[in-house]
């Protein structure tokens, strides 16, 4: 008898048969075979099951939401976030059915709905990798992670029905946002994190400048997204005035390419990056794997997007100037985005702001010991300094 094995949930079975492997999945209750001439590992297998059940998968009847939605998306084809809305309108359409009218969903319906994701605690399976995950100890969703599925379905109703027709989302609500929470880290930690990461990785010809911790460094002294540190060139940097240009940016709003000046720590970073050709697209979250494993025993909860919101952070903490931080940031004039970066700091631009008052307030202190005539009208220590007010100032 053959040899059968069972092997990761969602790639079906493996046997040996003759020389070879046999690999069985079923695919909308037909049995799908597929014959390897070695053993299949299971990347191997779970990519042909994807592969083959996208391949077999029946077209969505016409007139259907599972129709609408794919229309929708041909439409927002070019979005930068085109995967991102694919994926929650895909939760939509196994909440709300597939085969159904777009016009017969309720707002009642979609209440409903946001009710469960908020209520109902998400357990994801061990070894699990994509799929939604919680971000609280309750397993719950945030409000913000519904909020963001609500709204790609309203626009997705606002797209292909106009802006005046019925749209059974607005007659929806949510509990209220909870302000974003400041992300910006203290740099200490981030040196220490950059410290922890490995500074050379081994190939043939031996050991070579790590480009992971050197796209780190970019990125915590630039405050550079990982999309715009993927696109910069050597034509970009001048070296001499110790700026960068910085590609068009298309999130949002979209901003065009600015020049963008470089800290000290920055433009050193920038000479490592450039001397060990790590230009050039690299893959984003084994980047944040390569971070976030250096920060363990530090901080559990950073990425290397906190990177980012670091950057910004200190920076409004220097200059307590929003706009300067959003031009930094190569975000758009009318961003609402940039206000989050003043949270993490107000603190200790408030500090800075009453020393500075208090350091005035004292120098004035010091004018009556100059002529009366030479003080300016209405000057405070004169008008409290009476006989009918105690604590007159001398």
């Amino acid at each position: 008898m053959a040899q059968q094995r069972r092997r990761q949930k969602g790639t079906g079975s493996v046997r040996a048969k003759g020389r070879g492997w046999e690999s069985l999945i079923t695919v909308n209750g037909a049995a799908v075979r597929k014959y390897w001439d070695h053993e299949p590992a299971d990347a191997e297998l779970l990519q042909w099951c994807v592969a083959e059940r996208l391949a077999q998968r029946a077209a969505p009847s016409a007139g259907s939401f599972e129709a609408d939605v794919a229309e929708y998306l041909t439409r927002i084809a070019a979005m930068p976030t085109r995967d991102q809305v694919a994926y929650h309108l895909n939760l939509w359409l196994d909440a709300l059915g597939r085969t159904r009218a777009r016009s017969t969903i309720t707002p009642a319906e979609i209440d409903a709905v946001m009710q469960g994701w908020l209520s109902t605690p998400i357990i994801v399976p061990p070894g699990q990798k994509n799929g939604p995950r919680p971000r609280s100890a309750s397993g719950l969703l945030t409000v913000s992670s519904v909020a963001k599925r609500r709204a790609h379905l309203r626009a997705m109703f606002y797209r292909l029905d106009g802006k005046h027709a019925p749209n059974p989302v607005r007659g929806t609500a949510l509990p209220p946002t909870p302000a974003p929470a400041p992300k910006g880290r203290p740099y200490g930690l981030i040196l220490q994190i950059l410290a922890r990461m490995a500074p050379h990785r081994w190939r043939k010809g031996g050991p070579q400048p790590s480009h992971s911790l050197l796209r780190a460094a970019l990125m915590a002294y630039t405050g550079l997204p990982p999309a715009l540190i993927k696109e910069i060139q050597p034509t970009d940097i001048d070296w001499r005035a110790g700026t960068l240009l910085v590609s068009a940016r298309r999130k949002g709003r979209g901003v065009g390419a600015r020049l963008l000046p470089l800290a000290p720590q920055a433009l050193a970073a920038l000479r490592a990056f450039d001397a060990a050709g790590a230009y050039g697209t690299f893959c984003t979250a084994g980047l944040n794997i390569c971070f976030r494993r250096a920060a363990r025993g530090l901080d559990a909860t950073i990425t290397l997007y906190d990177l980012r919101h670091s950057f910004g952070e200190e920076v409004y903490r220097r200059t307590a100037d929003l706009p300067t931080v959003g031009r930094l940031l190569m975000h758009s004039p009318t961003s609402t985005a940039t206000a989050r970066y003043a949270m993490g700091a107000n603190a200790a631009v408030n500090q800075l702001a009453v020393a500075a008052f208090g350091t005035g307030v004292a120098a004035l202190a010091e004018a009556p010991a100059a002529a009366p005539e030479a003080r300016p009208a209405g000057y405070l220590p004169d008008l409290l300094a009476t006989e009918d007010n105690p604590h007159h100032i001398m």
